[in-house]
């Protein structure tokens, strides 16, 4: 087992937060979440119909640094917040497209706005935020964090913003 980075975020990402998405992946994509956690993500675009799998820094796969030996045709994840800069840039040099679930404070920054300018970026919005899964000894689900969220993408989206909805019904497993 790899050491937790320190100021490690665990916000795992429920259902809710992904099919807003799955509409506008191409149905035979192959996809790579690389800060995959337990798992989420991977498995319901697995149920979608995608081919999707996953590598975390907790299993020894640094996103910084690590490329997978499977090919991929994009990247989905939700990264940790505090590295969102460094996930954004690491997508853009890789050069395919991607989707980061990320908080709509991820807009500000001369970084990322320097990033945004250089490359475009496309942004999901929803029309509440997103409840979150926060697993461990006492693992909450359904937490709702002090920020809102929003999918950043890069060659995903048919528009620069879309807004969707998120759906009432579901709710994240555990």
């Amino acid at each position: 087992m790899v050491a937790v980075p320190k100021n490690f975020q665990n916000w795992q990402t429920p259902p809710e937060a992904i099919v807003p998405l799955v509409k506008y992946l191409p149905k035979n994509a192959r996809i790579w979440e690389p800060a995959c956690g337990d798992g989420r993500i991977v498995s319901c675009l697995q149920e979608y119909g995608f081919s999707a799998f996953g590598s975390d820094i907790l299993h020894g796969h640094d996103f910084m640094s690590y490329m997978p030996k499977q090919s991929f045709d994009m990247i989905i994840s939700n990264p940790p917040f505090g590295k969102m800069s460094d996930f954004l840039t690491r997508c853009y040099d890789i050069g395919k497209p991607f989707a980061l679930l990320l908080p709509l404070y991820g807009l500000e920054s001369r970084i990322r706005t320097d990033l945004f300018r250089q490359h475009g970026v496309e942004v999901l919005l929803f029309d509440r935020r997103v409840r979150y899964f926060t697993p461990g000894p006492n693992p909450v689900l359904g937490k709702s964090p002090s920020f809102s969220s929003a999918w950043f993408c890069k060659q995903i989206l048919s528009e620069k913003l879309v807004f969707d909805r998120l759906s009432q019904a579901s709710q994240p497993k555990s």
